[in-house]
């Protein structure tokens, strides 16, 4: 059969270079008449490794213990040179830019044995302004973007109404850092509590992501949460239910909304400020589906 003839070639060439240290799949396939991947799978079934590529790729070895290591590195594991821990107050170098900043210019990041960013702020917020110019990183970013919105959708709306307050002139925008010894003007608001998206403090990218304030833990209403689902299943438009709840909260002075509060808006003489004859019909059936729900 041609299988065993094939087997018995790859053999006889495994015996005529028992010493050699890596074997090519490929070569052996043009003398044996045969494809690389029917010689890999026979080699393999013979139990040898020579062939793989990972095993081609350590042909270097450490000079100390002669362990094999990759061709890019100098050092095993083990006795390769230890690096010391950053510490606050030291300059250290960018590895884009090669200059020395202090080590307040470097973000934290698990992925380095530092605990730092070998990048400083500038150089990568530079390259990130770069990448997400391209196809790949707007896919990216839009991915990134829609999944935060379904797993957090509170923080969207808290900072939407960040931005309409700012617009109003309810909110001013400070032109530093609120952060002491800090002079950087480009800020962003920071929230504390998502319950009250009003009462936020304007700090730098680099003290928001190192903010050491306790965060309270957003718990839902759930029937603010029902409503909003009813409201876009009827109108399909994101935005109406989150205007006509401000405005609730905003003419009753609440951080929450109730059925009672529903109730009193819909029966209310008086017109309220962004809630017209469309929310009264709405709120009505939706209440009504609530009550169904419960019999």
């Amino acid at each position: 059969m041609i299988s065993v003839t094939t087997k018995s070639r790859i053999q006889e060439y495994l015996v005529d270079h028992s010493d050699a240290p890596t074997l090519n799949a490929s070569e052996i396939g043009r003398k044996v008449g045969t494809s690389r991947q029917r010689v890999c799978q026979i080699l393999e079934d013979l139990g040898e490794e020579r062939h793989k590529r990972s095993i081609k790729a350590l042909q270097h070895v450490c000079p100390i213990c002669e362990t094999r290591i990759s061709r890019n590195a100098k050092h095993c594991k083990e006795h390769s040179i230890t690096r010391q821990d950053r510490k606050e107050g030291f300059n250290y170098m960018c590895r884009t830019c090669h200059q020395y900043k202090p080590l307040e210019l470097f973000a934290k990041s698990a992925r380095h044995f530092s605990g730092y960013e070998t990048r400083c702020l500038d150089c990568k917020a530079e390259w990130q302004r770069r990448y997400n110019r391209t196809r790949k990183g707007k896919e990216s970013h839009l991915k990134a973007n829609r999944k935060s919105a379904q797993k957090h959708p509170e923080r969207i709306r808290a900072y939407y109404q960040v931005y309409k307050a700012v617009r109003r002139g309810d909110l001013v925008k400070p032109n530093l850092c609120e952060e002491v010894n800090c002079n950087v003007k480009k800020v962003r608001a920071t929230h504390i509590d998502y319950h009250q998206p009003l009462k936020v403090r304007w700090l730098c990218a680099l003290h928001a992501k190192r903010n050491s304030a306790p965060r309270f833990d957003h718990i839902p209403n759930q029937l603010e949460e029902q409503f909003r689902e009813y409201v876009f299943t009827q109108i399909d438009h994101t935005n109406s239910a989150t205007r006509w709840i401000n405005a609730l909260k905003n003419y009753f002075n609440g951080e929450e909304i109730s059925y009672s509060l529903l109730l009193d808006a819909i029966n209310s003489s008086q017109p309220i400020p962004g809630l017209g004859r469309q929310f009264r019909i709405k709120a009505r059936h939706f209440l009504d589906n609530v009550i169904k729900s419960l019999d």
